[in-house]
């Protein structure tokens, strides 16, 4: 029993035992899981937060179609792509404890289903349509101009998109016409444009204009009548397949129910106050129109016509060619491959195409066009052959690289409407001196007078007119109408032909315009807006269905007969890139200079203020090495402005006149010129606008004098204050070092001793004189009492320019100058008005016309000559620089030292 007791006890203490070893193992086992778990839940989370930090840097840098706003504002797309699918809002998820915010998408690929917003309450239905507008903006910064953007809010009447206006290739017409015509287009795709084998027309990618239609409809089906309904149901059914993509807006409780059949052919999503996501919203108002200029910029990027290939000639064959008969170039490539030529002239066979017109619309290529043309016809023709001349519009910068051309007589840009009109009587002249020049010749015609032995070529002109409408603006007696109509049908056998561009064929500012274009047998069309197509008259039915294709940049229709139908053709027009233009210029410079001069074209830039220095006969002056003498003057004044004279044939020596420049004419040649002469009243005064004005004017003033006068003598009285102090006085002194007789008088009271007969011809100058008090009439008596210095200025402009003493005087106000001069302004035959009020500008030179001079940038004046009551508009002489006086300080010295 014993021996049982202790093996019983033995056996206890060994389960004990055991029982204690089985719990420390147990125990360092759960320590040991409890370790490896907390190691495996840490490199667990760790990974976590690896993986969802790739993830968000991966969704930074994805498709920008889920990009957020922010980034695309900042970044905008440069060409268009076709995105898998287009964010639309976003939604939280949480992930190893860390926060995920998940886009939200609507997937485009593979023919999308349309997006039906609901708004299940009235506080949702702002947000369903600032989604919609996102959505719509969004898409069109990955479509750009491949799609064209329909609109419909009928029961907003447009309120919902407000940046409807910016966008490119935008529908106009009611809802029932666009909807019908967008399923009528969807029924012909289905039908003729998707080829065996293609289910869609969504895999081709956005080609060209065109290719897709974005299609946005707020709070359908409200504003809809039912077949319009209708109509929208069978879009959303079948217009994903032919390139529509569908966007609508559905507000709960506004008394129509949807149709079952959106339910299973729409993607949809539900707005309300207990959503799990955040819709999409609008950018800020203020980055709308970047985001809508950026759509309109976003162009596919295409095959371009090379134009050395197209269009182009080996260098050893430039100006190989005689524009005897006609001038041509290739332009591009013909649909059939085939050069697609432009031609103006008459052919050999009789055919005529004298003048052109070119019509389309903003950013179809007309700049790329006029630069094909151009270069096309320089490198074939030489100076001898063919000279140009081009004139921009208001915003126009297609023509300024061409200045440099040896072949360019004039670039005006930015022009004016003034500007614009005054080409056409220049070339009626150009024209009417031609015939004169073949009636001598016993010809008719340019192309017979280049038949005839022994005679130097006469070239054929070109003009080319972008923005054309500019020639109707403010046209009141319709100038403009009469002068083209004259050069279209004298312009043929004078060898002078124009060619007008504009956004339509004809501007709406023009008026009857049959007798015009009935000259105007080259007609040209890039792509034109839908309603522009189909309101054509100047082309016949043939070209207007033809011109539906021309939906991409440099796609263009050509008819050489006038629009008849047969006559057309399509094709794209070359492109020559910048370096290579810029390169061309430069060697076309380099084969004219070759032995002869280089002809200055006359660049006119209606941006810029002219400069004294830029007139021809200041440049002519200071290119000689002598003083030019009155004899000089005479002949050059008696040139026509357009060879760079004054056209002033009333130049008798005895009378010594003396010519003063003021600004440039709002024309294509000429200056605003006042010439001094001995005979009464040859004075000027100049009133109105700012004192930097009239202070610039009276610096040219005295540096034209300086220039084109050996024995004047200046006396300046300067009595401006402010920035303006001792500016002419200073300039004056300058001139002075060079041996010109100039005194700068201490004040008023020096003119009371001044003699109206001195011992040589002498230019007063008095500037501000309302603001000296010398002149104010004496306030303590009763009448006032007229200031001496006031009686000796008006003794000195009645009797001093029979005697060869002119006085140029400059006053803030006209009233001012009538108390002053009192009977005395009549003393005063050149007047230049700077912008002033009506009734000023009424008394001051007869006319309202300074009145409208206000805000003109550049500045604008209006000289007036009293005896023939003329006016001429005119550009002020910008304030000649710093450098400018000492150069010109610098030649008269050395026309001093030369003498």
């Amino acid at each position: 029993m014993a021996e049982l007791l202790d093996l019983h006890t033995a056996l206890c203490a060994e389960v004990e035992r055991r029982h204690r070893e089985a719990t420390g193992l147990r125990k360092e086992l759960a320590q040991t899981i409890n370790g490896l778990a907390l190691s495996v839940r840490k490199d667990a989370a760790e990974s976590a937060r690896v993986a969802v930090s790739q993830y968000q840097r991966q969704l930074a840098d994805s498709d920008r179609s889920l990009a957020p706003w922010t980034a695309l504002v900042s970044d905008l797309p440069d060409h268009p792509t076709l995105p898998s699918a287009i964010r639309i809002g976003s939604r939280r998820e949480y992930a190893a404890g860390v926060e995920l915010q998940l886009p939200v998408v609507w997937r485009i690929d593979n023919a999308p289903q349309p997006l039906l917003i609901h708004a299940e309450d009235d506080d949702a239905e702002d947000t369903a349509t600032a989604l919609l507008q996102a959505t719509v903006l969004r898409l069109g910064l990955h479509l750009g101009t491949t799609a064209r953007y329909t609109l419909l809010d009928p029961a907003g009447l447009g309120s919902a998109f407000p940046f409807a206006g910016r966008l490119p290739r935008r529908s106009h017409a009611p809802s029932a016409d666009l909807l019908r015509t967008i399923v009528s287009d969807v029924e012909m795709i289905l039908r003729e444009k998707l080829p065996p084998g293609e289910t869609e027309l969504l895999t081709r990618g956005p080609e060209s204009p065109g290719t897709f239609e974005v299609v946005a409809i707020d709070r359908f089906p409200e504003g809809l009548a039912q077949a319009e309904i209708q109509l929208a149901l069978k879009l959303c059914a079948h217009g994903p397949r032919a390139g529509k993509f569908v966007l609508m807006t559905h507000r709960r409780g506004c008394g129509h129910e949807l149709d079952p059949s959106l339910r299973c052919n729409c993607q949809s999503v539900h707005i309300d106050g207990q959503s799990n996501w955040t819709p999409e919203r609008a950018p800020l108002r203020e980055h709308e129109a970047r985001i809508a200029s950026a759509i309109s910029s976003l162009e596919p990027v295409r095959p371009t016509i090379d134009w050395s290939s197209a269009a182009g000639l080996p260098e050893e064959e430039w100006w190989s060619e005689t524009s005897r008969d006609t001038v041509s170039t290739p332009i591009g490539t013909g649909s059939d491959g085939t050069p697609l030529p432009f031609w103006i002239g008459e052919r050999t066979d009789g055919r005529l195409c004298v003048h052109g017109a070119l019509a389309g619309q903003t950013g179809t290529g007309k700049s790329t066009l006029y630069q094909t043309i151009i270069l096309g016809l320089c490198v074939r023709y030489s100076p001898d052959e063919l000279q140009l001349i081009l004139i921009d519009g208001k915003q126009g910068v297609s023509f300024q690289p061409y200045a440099a051309l040896p072949h360019t007589r004039i670039v005006s840009l930015h022009t004016s409407p003034d500007v614009a009109r005054s080409v056409l009587p220049e070339l009626l002249d150009e024209a009417e001196q031609r015939y004169q020049l073949f009636r001598t010749h016993g010809v008719d015609n340019l192309t017979s007078y280049r038949k005839l032995a022994g005679r130097p070529p006469l070239p054929r002109i070109l003009v080319l007119v972008d923005e054309y409408q500019q020639l109707f603006e403010e046209d009141v007696d319709q100038t403009a109408q009469a002068y083209l109509r004259k050069l279209v049908e004298q312009g043929r056998g004078a060898g002078v032909h124009i060619v007008l561009g504009s956004q339509r064929f004809k501007p709406k500012s023009m008026g009857d315009s049959s007798g015009i274009f009935a000259q105007l047998q080259l007609r040209m069309s890039l792509a034109l807006t839908e309603e522009d197509r189909t309101s054509i008259r100047e082309l016949g039915r043939e070209a207007r269905e033809l011109l539906a294709e021309c939906q991409d940049r440099g796609e263009i229709l050509v008819n050489d007969a006038g629009g008849a139908d047969g006559k057309n053709r399509l094709g794209r027009v070359a492109f020559c890139p910048l370096d290579q233009r810029q390169s061309l210029i430069e060697s076309l410079r380099r084969r004219w200079g070759q032995g002869r001069p280089m002809p200055a074209a006359n660049v006119l830039d209606g941006e810029d203020r002219p400069r004294l220095w830029d007139v021809p006969l200041v440049r002519k002056a200071l290119g000689s090495s002598r003083q030019p003498a009155n004899s000089w003057w005479e002949r050059q004044a008696q040139q026509p402005e357009r060879m760079g004279g004054l056209s002033e044939t009333d130049w008798l020596a005895e009378e010594a006149p003396t010519p003063v420049f003021l600004g440039a004419k709002k024309s294509l040649h000429g200056q605003a010129t006042v010439t001094l002469r001995r005979r009464r009243a040859e004075n000027l005064v100049i009133a109105g606008g700012e004192p930097a004005q009239r202070c610039d004017l009276v610096i040219a003033v005295v540096a034209s004098l300086a220039l084109s006068t050996r024995s004047l003598e200046l006396m300046i009285l300067d009595s401006a204050r402010g920035p303006e102090r001792d500016q002419i006085a200073n300039a004056a002194t300058r001139l002075a070092s060079t041996g010109i007789t100039i005194t700068v008088l201490d004040g008023p009271s020096a003119l009371e001793d001044l003699m109206a007969q001195p011992d040589s011809p002498v230019a007063l100058v008095v500037t501000e004189v309302d603001t000296a008090d010398e002149f104010a009439p004496d306030s303590e008596h009763y009448p006032p009492r007229e200031s001496p210095a006031a009686t000796a200025l008006q003794r000195i402009a009645s009797q001093g320019p029979q005697d060869g003493t002119h006085v140029v005087a400059s006053f803030g106000r006209v009233e001012s100058a009538r108390q002053i001069l009192k009977g005395s302004l009549g003393s005063f035959r050149h007047r230049v008005a700077l912008p002033m009020s009506e009734s000023e500008s009424h008394h001051f030179i007869n006319s309202r016309s300074a009145s409208r001079l206000a805000g003109d940038s550049p500045p604008s004046a209006v000289l007036h000559d009293a005896q023939s009551n003329r006016e001429v508009p005119f550009l002020p002489f910008a304030r000649p620089s710093q450098g400018e006086v000492d150069a010109l300080v610098s030649k008269l010295l050395r026309w001093r030292t030369s003498q």
